[in-house]
Formats: C-alpha cells, sequence, structure tokens
C-alpha cells in the first residue's frame, strides 16, 4: 500500500474571468449569436471550462459541439475518465444546442440528463468530441441527443436530455 502512496505529486492552476460580466451581454443576443460570439472569442469562456479543459468548437442552429483531451485530472481510481467528466461536457454540449434555437432573453436548463455509457473513456484516447444536436423545441421544454466520440469515430456514451424552457 505504501508504493501507492509514493507517487509525483501535480499541480494544476488555472485562471477565469467573472462570469457576471458576460451574463449581461447573453441575455440580450439570441443563442446562436451568444454561441457565435463564444466562438470568436467575444467574451470569456465560462469557469467551468477554464476548470475542466473544454471548449466549444462548432455552433450551428439546433447543434454544438465541445471538445478535451482526457488528462490525469480527469480521472477516476480505475485512470478512466470519470462519469462525471463526461457528463458535465455532454449536458454542456445538449444545452448549446438547444440554446442555439432560442432568442434573445429566453434560456433553458436542464430538467432531465440519460447518459448511455457504451465502453470506458481511456487517459490515452486523445482528442474527444460531444456532439449534440436538437431533437425538438417546445413551447415549455426542448429535447436533444448527443454522443462522446474520438477522432476514430469511435463511440462511448450516448445521452438525450429535456430540457425546460423559459420564455421572456
Amino acid at each position: 500500500m505504501t508504493d501507492l502512496m509514493n507517487t509525483t505529486s501535480r499541480t494544476r492552476t488555472f485562471s477565469w474571468e467573472n462570469p457576471r460580466q458576460s451574463a449581461r451581454i447573453v441575455r440580450k443576443l439570441s443563442g446562436l449569436q451568444t454561441l457565435d460570439a463564444s466562438l470568436r472569442g467575444e467574451f470569456p469562456d465560462p469557469p467551468i471550462a477554464h476548470l475542466l479543459g473544454t471548449s466549444l468548437i462548432e455552433a450551428e442552429y439546433g447543434w454544438a459541439v465541445f471538445t478535451f483531451t482526457p488528462a490525469e485530472f480527469h480521472c477516476n481510481f480505475f485512470g478512466y475518465v470519470a462519469a462525471g467528466m463526461i457528463t458535465t461536457v455532454v449536458d454542456s454540449a445538449l444545452g448549446c444546442a438547444i440554446q442555439s434555437t432560442l432568442p434573445a432573453g429566453d434560456y433553458g436548463v436542464t430538467q432531465g440528463l440519460q447518459l448511455k455509457f457504451l465502453r470506458p473513456l481511456p487517459l490515452d484516447a486523445g482528442p474527444i468530441r460531444a456532439e449534440a444536436e436538437v431533437i425538438l423545441v417546445g413551447n415549455s421544454t426542448a429535447t436533444a441527443q448527443a454522443r462522446v466520440v474520438d477522432e476514430d469515430e469511435r463511440q462511448y456514451v450516448y445521452a438525450t436530455t429535456t430540457f425546460l424552457i423559459y420564455r421572456r
């Protein structure tokens, strides 16, 4: 047991911007305008993106893609990417896909999220994509689906969500 405890310690430092500043801007833009502005770097990424090392890399009406490269700080005891990490990235992609369909002032929040893990996601899997697409947006709810894949299109997760939509 002591051999396991004699490992080299690691440190990670990051910084972020005040999310309330961009929140003021976001409320005035449609969902797609917000995502486009984010992709152009017109306002800072949310703090969670800095914490986890994730990035929004694509956004179209009804579609959003997040990426991250597995790192040691994403891993569980078994050396695989933790389910919570994957869940956070998937929820972000699904939320942005739905948000891309909403007008200025409207927003959605996760009501339900279902993930099916198809295989463990190893540390050396390389860049990972969480690709999300909207299925339906109604007056008060929206549904979307996502998949998590590596560069070789090997799928690790399939997910669906229902979002509550708050209309202005």
